[in-house]
Parts: structure tokens; C-alpha cells; sequence
């Protein structure tokens, strides 16, 4: 999500400054403010992103049976259909 708000974040800064034309935005300075402000906001997301990420991801993978879900007999089978979606039937 934070990439994307750093993607359009410069999309409108540059067409605050003349330099992607064809829009309403194109030469109106506000866009260049509310562009980089929205791209630094998307910044700091992804940098929150990538850091709660990175360790969600390492204490996870202090348990020693990893991401699979086990019982005392071994590995349990998991089903990846959201729960109330198993007796939807598509025609």
C-alpha cells in the first residue's frame, strides 16, 4: 500500500509541475505539495510495512514446527476456502 501511495504521490507532484500534462492537475502547484506529501507518507508505510514485516516474519520462525499447522500425529490439512464459502456453488 505504501509503494502505491509513493507511486501516485509522484505521479501528482509531477503533474503539479507541468511535467506529465493532459489533466486538470497539470501546472497547479498544489499538486506538487499534496504529491510529495502523499509520497513521503507512502514512504514511511512502507518502511513500517517492511519492519513490522521483517519481524512478524522472524518470531514466527522461532516456532519449531514452522507455519504448518501440526497435532501430536503430524501435519494437519488446512482448507484455503474462507469460512461460510464452502457450500457456495458456482454454476
Amino acid at each position: 500500500m505504501g509503494v502505491l501511495f509513493v507511486l501516485f504521490g509522484i505521479v501528482f507532484a509531477l503533474q503539479g509541475d507541468g511535467m506529465i500534462g493532459g489533466s486538470s492537475m497539470s501546472g497547479n502547484s498544489f499538486w506538487i505539495y499534496a504529491g510529495s506529501v502523499i509520497a513521503v507518507v507512502g514512504l514511511i508505510l512502507t518502511a513500517l510495512g517492511v519492519s513490522l514485516g521483517f519481524k512478524s516474519r522472524t518470531s514466527s520462525m522461532s516456532n519449531s514446527k514452522g507455519n504448518i499447522p501440526h497435532n501430536d500425529s503430524g501435519p494437519v490439512a488446512t482448507s484455503s476456502v474462507p469460512p461460510g464459502l464452502s457450500d457456495v456453488r458456482f454454476i
